[in-house]
């Protein structure tokens, strides 16, 4: 019964960053999700369009700048970094909470977005917002499904049904004391039986449902003169809003009201254009 009296637990950690097994492998691992989901979204848009003929060029070129992405996220963590990443880690009766005290990294972030924005990259936008809404983490008990312990490294890993949720990097003092309350809290918990369901047959149809659904945005043909950016777009942040954070949906939904307002503008121009032809034609006969 002493977990009800356990104050909070908090502690500001640096910890290394090219030199950590952990961040390294997430640096592949992320690089490689990103060149998945290149592959994918290019491959669509050249199907979509019927341009097979640049695809095969075009995917060659998007490995290169994967590997170039790679190469520049470890520069950035040596350089820009200085190799050190700050954060804040609090546990207490609810959850635990990662935040990232990094003033380097937060500017960062920000100007990504005004970036991505400006340059209108909606893959800079998305990698800004997403990395904006991980400055600060928590996760409630009753979403972790596994824990895994690594005394060596002092690094403790929640886990849900089917991916990595957080890592937790202590310091050597308090590591034993924190993985002994972590195992009481999940042994403490109720038993919640969506965690035993796995998402990802629902995250894969949802995935090939909202593909198929953004085919028509790519193949609007004459009278209607859409920037490619607007679809491109839609699908990133659909795709953001299925497998990364919900609240995207909103974007998205913006981003199809403005589409509509767009097409619909278009769509009384031609009818105008149509009527005045008209017009002309009869007064000429």
């Amino acid at each position: 019964m002493t977990s009800k009296k356990q104050p909070d637990i908090s502690w500001d950690i640096s910890i290394p960053l090219i030199n950590n097994p952990f961040i390294f492998r997430a640096s592949i691992q992320v690089c490689l999700i990103t060149w998945i989901v290149a592959m994918f979204l290019f491959g669509f848009l050249f199907v979509a369009t019927g341009e097979f003929d640049v695809l095969l060029p075009v995917l060659t070129i998007m490995t290169m700048i994967i590997i170039g992405l790679w190469v520049s996220m470890l520069l950035v963590m040596i350089i820009f970094f200085g190799n050190r990443m700050p954060m804040h880690f609090t546990i207490n009766k609810s959850g635990v909470t990662c935040a990232i005290t990094s003033e380097r990294s937060k500017a960062a972030n920000r100007l990504l977005i005004v970036l991505g924005i400006l340059a209108r990259k909606p893959g800079a936008v998305g990698t800004g917002v997403i990395a904006f809404s991980q400055e600060s983490q928590t996760f409630e008990w009753e979403r972790v499904y596994a824990v895994k312990y690594d005394e060596k490294r002092k690094v403790i890993t929640l886990r849900n049904r089917w991916r990595s949720l957080m890592m937790i990097f202590c310091p050597p003092e308090n590591y034993g004391d924190v993985a002994e309350i972590i195992k009481e809290k999940i042994l403490q918990r109720p038993e919640n039986q969506g965690l035993n369901k796995n998402p990802l047959s629902s995250l894969f149809i949802r995935t090939a449902l909202t593909t198929l659904s953004c085919v028509p945005l790519f193949r609007l043909d004459y009278p209607f003169n859409v920037d490619p950016f607007i679809p491109i777009f839609i699908l990133c942040f659909s795709m953001a809003t299925i497998w990364l954070i919900p609240l995207f949906g909103y974007v998205v939904i913006g981003a199809a009201l403005y589409l509509a307002t767009v097409i619909i503008f278009q769509d009384f121009k031609f009818i105008r254009a149509s009527m005045i032809f008209l017009e002309i034609i009869g007064a000429l006969s």
